[in-house]
């Protein structure tokens, strides 16, 4: 069984590549590009991996990710966004991300970063420890 990646962005040439990319590696991956979208797609679709940015057009990733984990608690976030303060980074941390990676931002850094989720995701699934946490990281490309 593939893992399934959730995708939202509101650019759509970042969808739909970002897509594109992951679906190669052999991810199941939907997509959405507002906050009520991204909510439709995970009542319907398991998500094992979110792939978000933070600013949306109908609000904000962080609170997007709080509310998905109410349906998905195990599930993996990485935060994609253009806010580079210290404190934005802070912010998704906080929120519950695993790892922010800051745009512009490399696709093989994309692709590492999900990569390590999706075995984070796995390790958990599988009944790993608390001891074998995927790391928080943060990434300014």
């Amino acid at each position: 069984m593939p893992t399934n990646i959730l995708v939202v962005d509101d650019h759509y040439d970042s969808v739909v590549l970002l897509t594109r990319v992951l679906a190669q590696q052999g991810y199941g991956v939907w997509w959405a590009r507002t906050c009520r979208e991204a909510r439709t797609v995970a009542a319907s679709h398991p998500i094992d991996v979110l792939l978000s940015d933070i600013a949306l057009p109908d609000g904000d990733g962080c609170q997007l990710l709080a509310e998905l984990r109410l349906i998905y608690p195990r599930m993996r976030a990485v935060a994609y966004t253009a806010h580079a303060k210290p404190s934005d980074r802070a912010r998704c941390v906080s929120a519950g991300f695993h790892a922010v990676l800051v745009k512009p931002v490399e696709i093989e850094e994309i692709r590492r970063t999900v990569d390590e989720a999706v075995m984070a995701s796995r390790q958990v699934v599988a009944g790993a420890t608390h001891h074998q946490k995927f790391s928080t990281r943060i990434a300014c490309m």
